[in-house]
């Protein structure tokens, strides 16, 4: 119910203003890049900094708590769903990583852009890349040249296929472990 009355109360004073909408004004209309962009934001966030998820979530009137089995994870303990019309969950995942899924937009942009957005932030190493959902995707597998490695996998969908990006990110437990070396 949550982000119907958002959606509602924007619409509302975008018409009661006389003003166009702006996506940066309400973010209910983010476009699925700058959707990207804050959730790696939240994500580097906890993986890099070492932050809550509460602290970049919680109060946050652009992001609100959801029951994590709705996601379509079969991993995450805890999720926030953002108040734009093209969904997009941010999950807690088991070993401490997180998670996010977009369900619109062009995935090989979006996956171009979060390297970008990272690259200030770790060199990410390509490692692997192979088909997923019978071909309807790619799944992506990057790591960071160190001791208890960054790594991060992207799943790039077809158009069409739900969610149509999904980033995985979380720090290694062990010592450079065998799925950070090249296949």
């Amino acid at each position: 119910m949550k982000p119907v009355r958002a959606l509602v109360g924007a619409l509302a004073a975008i018409a009661l203003s006389g003003q166009p909408a702006r996506a940066q004004d309400i973010g209910v209309f983010d476009t699925a890049t700058q959707i990207a962009e804050q959730a790696v934001s939240i994500c580097a966030a906890v993986v890099f900094d070492g932050q809550s998820f509460e602290s970049q979530l919680d109060g946050n009137e652009h992001w609100y708590s959801v029951d994590p089995r709705g996601t379509g994870s079969n991993l995450a303990t805890h999720a926030w769903q953002s108040t734009t019309v093209n969904t997009t969950h941010v999950m807690r995942l088991p070993n401490g990583g997180c998670s996010f899924g977009i369900d619109r937009g062009d995935s090989e942009v979006l996956r171009a852009h979060i390297q970008d957005v990272l690259a200030s932030r770790a060199p990410f190493e390509l490692i692997s890349q192979q088909p997923a959902r019978s071909g309807r995707a790619t799944m992506y597998a990057y790591c960071v040249a160190e001791d208890h490695p960054r790594v991060m996998s992207i799943v790039a969908a077809e158009r069409g296929s739900r969610p149509n990006f999904v980033l995985n990110m979380f720090r290694a437990s062990d010592v450079a472990p065998s799925f950070c070396r090249r296949s």
